[in-house]
């Protein structure tokens, strides 16, 4: 049996940090990913190469998410830097516009497409993968949320003062790079 390492407890302001880095990561995979269509990767040469990369920028927006939201224990989880859980629930579901039971169901989607495909291979022959607006939405709400209470632990140069403009900016530069490749090879 493999000993767990002692881990040393991170400060309020690091795990904020940490947090709000984890939604930065999050949206720009899901940017990432979604600034082209299947379309657009099927026309590419290199079309296996750039399915691998949007993949990997998948998998990791849902891991980084899972960390967020995904495992209630979780050392990154939300409910351990946010004072009034209650109103960032209600504030979380109204800007998803979805109720308590649905965002619990997508959770677990959530989990289990990470647990099944992307963590370990399972025997299931059809992956279901999560919907990025609810996962994109949920951590933009948690980084402004972060940045409306918490500014002072956020006062940090590598971290973005508007996590929408953040996504703006990752979704152009994704699709800049896609039509370059695009050109290239018409």
């Amino acid at each position: 049996m493999t000993k767990r390492r002692h881990q040393k407890p991170l400060s309020r302001e690091d795990r904020i940090w940490r947090i709000a880095l984890l939604c930065c990561h999050t949206v720009r995979n899901a940017a990432y990913f979604e600034a082209h269509g299947q379309r657009a990767k099927q026309q590419m040469p290199d079309a296996e190469y750039w399915q691998t990369v949007d993949n990997n920028f998948l998998d990791m927006c849902v891991l980084e998410w899972s960390k967020l939201f995904g495992e209630w224990n979780g050392r990154h989880h939300w409910r351990r830097v946010i004072e009034d859980r209650e109103v960032f629930w209600e504030g979380l579901l109204k800007e998803l516009a979805v109720k308590k039971p649905e965002f619990e169901r997508f959770r677990e989607q959530v989990v289990d497409y990470r647990d099944r495909f992307v963590a370990h291979l399972d025997d299931e022959n059809t992956m279901h993968i999560p919907l990025l607006s609810i996962i994109r939405k949920s951590s933009c709400y948690l980084y402004s949320h972060l940045v409306e209470h918490e500014k002072a632990a956020l006062d940090a140069p590598m971290l973005p003062g508007s996590i929408y403009g953040y996504e703006k900016m990752c979704r152009l530069a994704a699709e800049q790079i896609y039509s370059a490749r695009l050109s290239d090879n018409r």
